[in-house]
């Protein structure tokens, strides 16, 4: 049994408690948050900037390596070290005929040669080293020589082959290197004649009007070969591809014949494109007699008989 107790509620003063001041519990929270802040901002301020000093010493370090590198590696005896390396490995290229591997090699090792100039201690190193460039441009030129002969080599036997597209390739490669060493020589003042180069650009632009020549009547044999499958079929696709043959083998003549000219070795060519021409008006003749026939035309060389 709970026993009321009649009488006036306390109040928080007449039991020891005091009151809350609102206002002033939320100013003190907001300054210990501002001061939290604050210490947290300075705090990360300074650890950014300890970043941002350790990046910059790392970056400066790297560089002052780099420099140290760079300065080292253009020290003469770097220089020429590198050269040599270079040379040797242009040799060991050039012994397997990989000209242009070759090619590459001593093009940088002259490169390094020259850097060298600028450090070599004495006249008479600079002299020596000139000199050594001189040799090592001349053995450049007798790669892309060589190279040139290697190209060449290949498009003969193409040609021989009747590789047609092959050797026209191989024989515009060809010209690319003797015309390279040709102008090596003349920009560096070698003392490299190059007589035989000229003739041998001469000889292979012959060889590629050859090539254009016979390209011509290869085209105009495939149509005539055509013309000769489809007579019986399509007559009149027949008569334009001979049509069509005569005209390319034409063009092929009139070529040789110009070549001819001056250069003898094409008369034989343009003999054998005269054959190939009176081939295809002989199957042309033909073709007239099956179309007059068709339409029952008379050949004037047979006789009409008329009946009394």
């Amino acid at each position: 049994m709970v026993t009321v107790i009649e009488g006036t509620i306390p109040s928080d003063g007449d039991i020891g408690i005091l009151p809350i001041d609102w206002g002033l519990f939320g100013l003190g929270f907001l300054i210990i948050a501002g001061i939290a802040v604050s210490v947290g901002f300075v705090y990360a301020n300074h650890h950014f900037h300890w970043l941002e000093n350790f990046s910059k010493s790392h970056k400066k370090k790297k560089q002052i390596k780099l420099k140290e590198k760079e300065l080292e590696g253009n020290k003469f005896e770097s220089l020429i070290r590198k050269s040599k390396e270079l040379v040797n490995k242009g040799k060991e290229l050039y012994s397997k005929e990989l000209f242009f591997k070759a090619t590459e090699n001593w093009n940088e090792a002259t490169n390094y040669y020259s850097r060298s100039i600028k450090k070599a201690p004495s006249s008479q190193y600079k002299a020596k080293i000139k000199e050594t460039i001189n040799i090592l441009r001349e053995d450049i030129c007798n790669a892309y020589v060589e190279n040139g002969k290697k190209h060449n080599l290949i498009a003969k036997k193409a040609h021989k082959a009747e590789n047609i597209q092959k050797a026209q390739k191989e024989w515009n490669s060809s010209i690319k290197e003797f015309q390279t060493a040709k102008e090596i020589i003349i920009s560096e003042k070698l003392d490299i004649p190059y007589d035989h180069l000229d003739a041998k650009l001469k000889s292979i632009n012959l060889n590629l009007t050859q090539l254009d020549i016979e390209k011509k009547c290869l085209n105009a044999d495939s149509k005539l070969e055509k013309a000769r499958s489809l007579q019986n079929e399509d007559f009149k696709e027949a008569v334009t591809l001979v049509q069509n043959s005569l005209l390319e083998f034409s063009d092929a003549k009139k070529q040789a014949e110009k070549q001819a000219e001056e250069h003898p070795e094409f008369q034989e060519l343009s003999r054998r494109i005269q054959t190939k021409m009176e081939i295809t008006r002989n199957f042309q003749l033909e073709l007239q007699d099956k179309m007059d026939e068709l339409i029952g035309i008379t050949p004037l060389t047979t006789p009409v008989i008329i009946e009394e």
